[in-house]
C-alpha cells in the first residue's frame, strides 16, 4: 500500500516564507520543489524505465532505434533540466514539442538546447517520467486501490 504524505500546518501564506525581491528564480523554485522531490522523481523514473525495458525484452529483442534500447539511467541534473524545459514551455507555446529544438529561424527558441538536453532525451524522459512506485499500487477493486496513483 502506498503511503501518502501527511499534511500539517495552517493553510495560507506563511509569514516566514523565505523569498525576497533579491531571491533568484532557482531559489523560489526550490521553495516548492525540494532536492528530495527531485531525487524521488529520479528514483521512480529510473525504476519505471527499467520495468518497461525488462517488459519489452521479454516480448523480444529491442529495436536499436527504440528508446528502450538506448535508455541510460537519468541523473538528478537531467531531471532538473527536464523541468526547466517544461517551465519554459509553459511560457512559450509552439505547435509541437519538436519545435522547441528547431533550428528554423522563424520558430527557433534556444532554451531547450542551451540547457544541454537533446530532443530525443527530453521525449524519452517524458515517456518514462514517474512520481511514484507503480509496483506498490493495489489492483482495481482491491483494498488500498487509489485511481489517482498514476497522476
Amino acid at each position: 500500500m502506498v503511503q501518502k504524505p501527511a499534511l500539517s500546518g495552517v493553510s495560507g501564506i506563511n509569514k516566514n516564507f523565505d523569498v525576497t525581491q533579491d531571491s533568484s528564480p532557482w531559489h523560489i523554485f526550490e521553495t516548492f520543489f525540494s532536492p528530495e522531490t527531485f531525487k524521488l522523481i529520479q528514483k521512480e523514473t529510473n525504476r519505471y524505465a527499467m520495468q518497461q525495458i525488462n517488459k519489452k525484452k521479454h516480448e523480444g529483442p529491442l529495436k536499436p532505434e527504440s528508446v528502450f534500447a538506448w535508455w541510460n539511467r537519468v541523473s538528478l541534473q537531467e531531471i532538473q533540466k527536464f523541468f526547466s524545459i517544461i517551465i519554459h514551455m509553459s511560457m512559450l507555446c509552439t505547435s509541437s514539442l519538436q519545435d522547441y529544438w528547431s533550428l528554423l529561424p522563424i520558430i527557433h527558441t534556444p532554451h531547450a538546447t542551451s540547457v544541454g538536453m537533446s530532443r530525443d532525451k527530453f521525449l524519452a524522459l517524458l515517456a518514462m517520467l514517474q512520481l511514484n512506485n507503480s509496483d506498490a499500487k493495489a489492483a482495481g477493486g482491491q483494498p488500498g486501490y487509489d485511481p489517482q496513483l498514476k497522476i
